[in-house]
C-alpha cells in the first residue's frame, strides 16, 4: 500500500511540476486578473457611459419585475441589465483573446517560415558541396583515366 502510495505521489509530482501544468496555472492567474481589469472597465466606464445614452439610467440595475418586494418577500425580478454587463465582458474578453493568439500565430508562421529558409539553404549548400565534391571526383578519375593512358 505504501508503495502504491510513493508511486501515486510521485506520477502527481511529475504531473504537477511539468512545464505545461505550471504554464497553464500561471496562464489562469493572469486571466483571472485579466478578467478583473476588464469587469473593472466594463462596471467603472463602459456602463455609465451606455447608461447615458439610454437616458441616465443604471445599466446594472435594469430588470423586469416580475413580483414587487413586499414586507415578508424580496422582490423576484429577471436583471437584464448584468446580463447585457456580462456579454459586454464576454465580448471584451473575446476580441483581446483573439488578438493575443492572432499575434501569437502570426509570431510562430514567421519562425516556421525562418526555420523553413533555414533549412532551404542549408539543403542547397549540400547539394553545392556535393555537386562539388562529385565534380572533384570526376576531374580526379578522368585524370587518372588519362594516366592510365598514357601508360599503355
Amino acid at each position: 500500500m505504501i508503495e502504491k502510495t510513493k508511486g501515486f505521489l510521485a506520477e502527481f509530482k511529475k504531473f504537477a511540476l511539468r512545464g505545461n501544468v505550471i504554464e497553464m496555472a500561471v496562464g489562469i492567474v493572469i486571466g483571472a486578473s485579466f478578467n478583473a481589469i476588464v469587469t473593472a472597465i466594463v462596471q467603472g466606464i463602459l456602463n455609465p457611459l451606455i447608461g447615458l445614452l439610454l437616458g441616465d439610467v443604471d445599466l446594472s440595475e435594469l430588470r423586469i419585475i416580475l413580483t414587487p418586494a413586499t414586507a415578508e418577500l424580496a422582490e423576484v425580478a429577471i436583471k437584464y441589465g448584468l446580463v447585457i454587463q456580462k456579454i459586454i465582458e464576454f465580448v471584451i474578453t473575446a476580441f483581446v483573446m483573439f488578438l493575443i493568439i492572432k499575434a501569437m500565430n502570426r509570431m510562430n508562421d514567421l519562425q516556421q517560415k525562418k526555420a523553413s529558409e533555414e533549412k532551404a539553404e542549408a539543403e542547397k549548400k549540400a547539394a553545392e558541396e556535393k555537386a562539388a565534391s562529385e565534380a572533384d571526383t570526376n576531374s580526379l578519375l578522368k585524370e587518372i583515366v588519362g594516366i592510365l593512358k598514357e601508360r599503355k
